[in-house]
């Protein structure tokens, strides 16, 4: 594994990562995302401002970018109906009230 340390990560993700000391000492000194960007496309590393914004935003927020973050519990008690609403809002059946009445009424 040592002749791999240093090496180019295969991932933007990770070529992100692996800058991401000099990138930070970049925010530090006030450079916008923009102008950090267009460095990094300087230096090789070919990846789309979009990405590369949120990479920047999810590793200054100490996540990693990519994994999935835990979600919250829900917050809809167990006992209520999640289709309530729409069992609420559809039409009710028409039944004819007069069976031996014939055909309907026109």
């Amino acid at each position: 594994m040592q002749e791999h340390i240093g090496t180019k990560p295969r991932t933007k993700l990770g070529q992100v990562r692996q800058a991401w000391p000099e990138i930070q000492q970049l925010r530090d000194g006030d450079h916008k995302v923009k102008d950090i960007w267009r460095l990094v496309r300087e230096c090789g590393i070919a990846i789309g401002y979009g990405h590369f914004a949120y990479c920047v935003r999810q590793l200054a927020q100490g996540a990693a970018p990519g994994r999935a973050t835990p979600r919250r519990p829900a917050t809809v008690p167990a006992t209520a109906d999640p289709l309530q609403g729409i069992r609420d809002r559809r039409p009710k059946p028409f039944f004819n009230s007069n069976p031996e009445g014939g055909a309907f009424k026109q």
